[in-house]
């Protein structure tokens, strides 16, 4: 998560501040690579799952507007980013999230990735599923399907 906090805030200050008090909010559920850190592969595709409190923020009332707030984080970031296609929304164990499909390139590597937000209990629940190209897409699919709320 620092790593990433990086490759966006990059050399510009006041991005930084916004990125720390954001990580005051967020609780780093989990995250899960298809190979073990540091294994050297050119490829790791990786689930990751946090939650972001937004309960004191009324504008944001379903997954969209919350991946509103992070697309204008990562278009004002150090990185170049591209949004293929508007948000749509896809059913998760029986919860409908707001999917937002993004491509970025990190030290040189295309990298894609789905975020996956849903609004809950003042929470903002995201999966983020980053892989290399469109052959690990459904492996991570299937996985997500797999998910279940009780």
């Amino acid at each position: 998560m620092n790593l990433g906090e990086k490759i966006i805030a990059g050399d510009d200050k006041a991005m930084k501040t916004v990125m720390k008090a954001a990580e005051l909010q967020t609780v780093n559920l989990f995250a899960v690579y298809k190979y073990p850190l540091g294994t050297p592969v050119t490829n790791n595709p990786a689930i990751t799952a946090m939650a972001e409190k937004v309960s004191q923020l009324p504008g944001i009332k379903r997954g969209k507007d919350y991946l509103f707030q992070v697309r204008q984080t990562l278009e004002s970031g150090q990185m170049q980013v591209s949004f293929p296609k508007d948000v749509y929304t896809q059913r998760l164990g029986g919860v409908d999230f707001d999917v937002m499909d993004l491509e970025l390139s990190i030290r040189g590597i295309k990298v894609k990735e789905k975020y996956f937000a849903a609004v809950i209990k003042g929470y903002a629940l995201s999966f983020i599923v980053m892989f290399k190209g469109d052959e690990e897409d459904p492996t991570q699919q299937k996985i997500l399907n797999t998910v279940t709320f009780q």
